[in-house]
């Protein structure tokens, strides 16, 4: 997946939860830094604080704040 992830060339935004289980159970493979690393140099990286994996029901104002600014 991350081949296929730096090589997107649209513009990207990616959303990650401080707080999700998922991404702790990842390890280093799991953090910030690690997606920026991964996705092109033009991706937007934001975190959400205080949201689990399921932000978008946790935070859905943030979310589409976000998104909509992105778009």
């Amino acid at each position: 997946a991350e081949a296929c992830w730096a090589r997107i060339a649209a513009p990207t935004l990616l959303v990650l939860a401080a707080e999700s289980e998922y991404r702790l159970s990842l390890g280093e493979h799991g953090t910030e830094a690690h997606y920026r690393s991964v996705y092109p140099p033009h991706a937007e990286v934001v975190v959400v604080p205080d949201a689990g994996h399921m932000l978008h029901h946790e935070k859905p104002e943030v979310v589409a704040g976000l998104i909509d600014a992105f778009l």
